[in-house]
């Protein structure tokens, strides 16, 4: 009876931390994030503009998008969108003028986001601070 009842605990504990890793994982996109660099940057380099394209990504699944492409002479487009999780590390992301982003996120540190899509573009973001 005594086996039964640590494994029972054991169980309980290790899926109340599987949750918390998922939720933890899914807030750490949360914020305001400044797109640093894609590549390839054939596509899109947000270098070439002197304003910093931004991305804020609220908690009701909403985001607000500012991006300064050197195709509109650097000139600012922004506007809202939508993200949701889509898995453990998998997000989507529906940003205005680009359109349906989905892909991985991974996180080398609390400040800086990894975001390759399905297609392997890589995007780069510092959190704004």
């Amino acid at each position: 009876m005594k086996k039964i009842l640590i494994l029972l605990m054991m169980t309980a504990l290790v899926g109340f931390t599987s949750c918390s890793d998922d939720d933890e994982e899914g807030e750490r996109v949360l914020g305001t994030w400044i797109l640093q660099s894609v590549e390839p940057n054939t596509l899109f380099d947000p270098q070439e503009c002197a304003n910093n394209s931004t991305v804020r990504v609220e908690g009701d699944n909403t985001l607000t998008a500012n991006f300064y492409f050197q195709q509109n002479n650097c000139d600012l487009t922004s506007g809202e969108g939508t993200w949701q999780k889509t898995g453990a590390s998998s997000y989507s992301f529906d940003f205005p003028e680009v359109g349906e982003v989905s892909g991985t996120a991974t996180f080398p540190s609390k400040d800086r986001m990894i975001f390759t899509s399905e297609e392997g573009i890589v995007f780069t973001f510092q959190r704004q601070l």
